[in-house]
């Protein structure tokens, strides 16, 4: 045979798997003995679980080896064991306490509520529980990042900062794809980048302007922005390309709640696209909405706090009508304001404390 297969040709081996044991799942059933729902008849492999397998066991390249192969099938072996361990009904698909359980069993302990926000995007259809395909893909993706722990100590409660963390995203592969045969692995984020997603979702310590560091919980939020983001992102890229056109910015920045004019987009696009490629990778995309949901959220602060001073001035556009007219008072609405922000190029002082200016605004 073939020294190596590809997602295709898995996707036929599991699935004549699936057809070789249901006849003996059914007869064994009849004895009280189920094995059919291990791979339940109206819901087989997907081609994106046998995707991520590759991705996962593949070691960068698109194909397995025989070895390989076979690593994959020991996995399965043990994902398939935990999963029916706790499918005490017997109905083909787990609970979100069920998946907590079998989650650790195979030795990945989460939070419950991030449990329960992963079940939530992996549920089939809108009943709420997660098939064998779906905990195949979850136990796929999740035990990358589960093994990136030690790095903040026995409690989880040390923190890494944005050069360690670029490290780690380096690493966690949860959102590379495969497009049209091959493998679309996201370009290494910047420590500019990781900066931002630090300031994002860390916490502030003493004598600290923004968050300098991120702790085990605030990794895992971070993770579970990073895979929404790109989703959002990847609906929107060219066929084939894994690259954002331009023209789509507009749109897959409003699936991320901003929203503005055409002007303000086509200023944050020429800020951004300093190579005048016209397209956006995922690094790019990810800071520009890292920046503007920062300013977005300082007139959403402005909205509920009109009275509290700001570098915004003490008008709020979004709250009320304007003061009368005086000397030296301007008024800028939501878009004008990102409109002024991004005319200067974001190449321009990016890794000079790019974090702290925006961080001063709020």
């Amino acid at each position: 045979g073939a020294p190596t297969i590809e997602p295709g040709q898995l996707l036929a081996v599991l699935a004549e798997i699936k057809r070789a044991t249901e006849p003996l799942g059914s007869a064994l059933v009849a004895l009280g003995l189920s094995l059919r729902y291990i791979f339940h008849a109206h819901h087989p492999f997907q081609a994106e679980t046998c995707e991520r397998l590759i991705v996962r066991f593949g070691q960068g390249s698109y194909y397995l080896s025989f070895e390989q192969f076979c690593n994959v099938m020991v996995s399965l072996k043990e994902m398939k064991a935990a999963f029916c361990g706790f499918d005490v009904e017997h109905s083909g698909s787990l609970n979100i306490e069920e998946l907590a359980a079998a989650m650790t069993r195979l030795g990945i302990d989460l939070p419950s509520p991030l449990v329960a926000q992963i079940g939530q995007r992996y549920a089939a259809s809108n009943t709420g529980e997660i098939e064998f395909d779906e905990f195949v893909q979850i136990m796929v993706e999740w035990n990358e990042v589960w093994r990136e722990r030690w790095r903040f100590g026995a409690a989880g409660g040390a923190r890494i900062g944005p050069a360690q963390l670029r490290e780690v995203l380096g690493s966690v592969r949860v959102i590379y794809r495969v497009v049209s045969s091959m493998m679309q692995v996201v370009r290494p984020f910047n420590v500019h980048t990781c900066r931002w997603l630090v300031a994002k979702f860390g916490t502030c310590l003493a004598g600290e302007a923004f968050a300098q560091g991120l702790t085990w919980a605030e990794f895992l939020s971070l993770v579970m922005y990073l895979k929404d983001a790109h989703s959002k992102f990847y609906a929107f890229t060219r066929p084939h390309s894994g690259f954002l056109s331009a023209d789509e910015l507009g749109a897959a920045m409003a699936t991320c709640g901003i929203h503005l004019s055409p002007d303000a987009i086509d200023n944050i696009r020429r800020s951004y696209d300093v190579d005048g490629s016209g397209t956006f990778e995922f690094d790019e995309f990810l800071q520009l909405v890292l920046e503007c949901q920062l300013y977005d959220q300082v007139f959403d602060v402005r909205a509920a706090y009109p009275a509290v001073p700001s570098p915004l001035g003490a008008h709020c556009p979004a709250s009320a009508p304007p003061p009368a007219a005086g000397p030296g008072l301007v008024s800028l609405d939501k878009s004008a304001f990102f409109s002024l922000v991004f005319a200067v190029p974001r190449h321009v002082g990016r890794e000079r404390g790019g974090v702290a200016a925006a961080a001063a605004a709020q």
